[in-house]
């Protein structure tokens, strides 16, 4: 009788589960006061979930039209994140107050008070917004710009007049035909001057015709005749696309191509630890901070050998892994499953009551404790 009132009673409380909701909330919104601007600005601001679990830093993504891109692009950056193809970034969307006047460069015919205030939102960005993101958050130091349309045209306005300020561009249909083509023209002077300009631009346009291809594909021709050696450029026409369902598309493959080659898992010749130590060596010089091997990987290796009973190679990796990732409480217990494993249940024993008092418990581990304990 009592069994089926417990069952009665955990069915009850998952049926009024069920008729409970809560709001799905995606980050959070700011308001920041700019000097520059004379004026307040809306910044949403995502942050990944395990950050306030952790002490990482993390690389910032700054996403134009904020209003319009900010909720689908943070659930990519997530959703591309768990799948490894990209590290977990903090993405900060910035709201409009006045699109056409913000995103558009200064060009000598505009009307002050509707187009052309690009130079100073720049300087917005630059010595307001960036500061205080860097100050509030824990962050990397690699920042990303990415925008489409008057925003696309604003990265790449960006990319020409301040290119220290960012890192990597994303610019999807941009408006380069504005102003006769200005930007296209002033790329062939920044191209013939900076011959070592290093950064990473993704550049896109759908299937849409008229000034913004065609300024486009001037743009590219200026790049690739250009070619700095070390620039990581790419674009693409993409045909499936119209100007505004690009960004969708547009942002998943510029996320994809500024983080090229960071999914390890796509990588099979790294077959050795030494081999995946120095690809993330690499990898850390060209985003300009320190990047560790996945965790993963030195399970899989440690494993590999731990069935092959390679104890002594299987210790040195284990030691390498705890020195990456000394409070790992994984690496804590793969090194009382290599003791255990190895016979030697006194050190076992060691690891297994560490993990409890961690407080991980699980029935395997508490299994094992109790055959541990004589020990």
């Amino acid at each position: 009788m009592i069994r089926i009132l417990i069952i009665a009673t955990i069915s009850l409380c998952s049926i009024l589960g069920m008729g409970q909701t809560k709001p799905l909330e995606i980050g959070e919104v700011h308001f920041l006061k700019s000097t520059v601007l004379n004026e307040d600005r809306q910044i949403a601001i995502w942050t990944p979930e395990d950050y306030k679990n952790t002490d990482k830093k993390y690389p910032v993504l700054y996403l134009l039209d904020g209003e319009w891109n900010f909720r689908f692009v943070s659930a990519l950056a997530d959703k591309l994140a768990s799948s490894g193809d990209i590290p977990q970034i903090i993405v900060v969307g910035i709201i409009n107050n006045n699109r056409s006047k913000d995103l558009t460069p200064p060009g000598p015919a505009d009307n002050k008070n509707s187009f052309g205030g690009g130079e100073e939102f720049l300087r917005f960005i630059e010595t307001e917004l960036q500061p205080w993101v860097t100050s509030t958050f824990r962050t990397h130091p690699y920042r990303i710009l990415a925008g489409h349309s008057f925003g696309g045209l604003f990265s790449i306005y960006s990319m020409m007049a301040r290119p220290t300020a960012f890192e990597a561009f994303i610019a999807l249909s941009p408006s380069l035909g504005r102003n006769n083509e200005q930007a296209v023209e002033q790329a062939v002077e920044f191209f013939n001057q900076n011959k070592s300009y290093a950064e990473c631009l993704y550049l896109a346009v759908g299937n849409e015709g008229g000034y913004t291809l065609k300024s486009s594909q001037k743009f590219n021709n200026i790049i690739q005749d250009s070619s700095p050696p070390k620039m990581r450029y790419t674009y693409e026409n993409l045909e499936n696309e119209n100007h505004a369902s690009i960004t969708t598309t547009g942002f998943l493959n510029g996320l994809r191509f500024i983080y090229d080659g960071f999914n390890i898992e796509e990588l099979s010749d790294l077959d050795e630890i030494f081999l995946c130590e120095e690809y993330y060596q690499n990898l850390s010089k060209r985003y300009g901070y320190k990047i560790r091997v996945p965790e993963e990987k030195y399970q899989e290796f440690v494993l590999e050998q731990m069935a092959l009973r390679e104890f002594d190679y299987a210790l040195f990796l284990l030691k390498k892994y705890k020195k990456i990732y000394p409070e790992s409480i994984s690496q804590m217990y793969l090194f009382a499953t290599f003791y255990l494993q190895k016979g030697e249940f006194k050190k076992a024993k060691e690891y297994y009551k560490r993990l409890r008092q961690d407080g991980f418990e699980d029935e395997n581990t508490e299994r094992i404790w109790e055959q541990l304990k004589d020990f």
